[in-house]
């Protein structure tokens, strides 16, 4: 990515840390994770094919990183019932597209 935008990989890091609190890596899985579940709860895909849908090479993988993201597992956030399941756009999404946003004027 940070060659793609033509910066540093070190100074990418350090600058998209400040904008949004959080590493890239962390941002793009928080991003995946929020895809997932509208996955599962719009959706009758299995695991796997929301992991790959996503971006996760194994349904397995997507849900070790969904449980510890969320604190439960795929399966059971799909069956919960609907109150407070799902969030419009999360604020990990908000802040990615401000950063995003800085560095294309720059």
């Amino acid at each position: 990515m940070a060659q793609t935008i033509g910066f540093n990989r070190s100074y990418f890091s350090t600058l998209f840390r400040r904008s949004t609190g959080w590493g890239f890596s962390e941002y793009v899985n928080r991003i995946r994770i929020e895809k997932a579940k509208e996955h599962l709860l719009t959706s009758d895909m299995t695991l796997q094919q929301i992991a790959t849908k996503v971006g996760y090479a194994s349904g397995l993988y997507l849900s070790r990183k969904f449980k510890q993201a969320i604190g439960i597992a795929p399966g059971e956030f799909r069956n919960r019932p609907s109150k407070g399941r799902f969030r419009r756009l999360s604020s990990c999404a908000r802040r990615g597209e401000r950063f995003f946003r800085t560095v294309r004027r720059s």
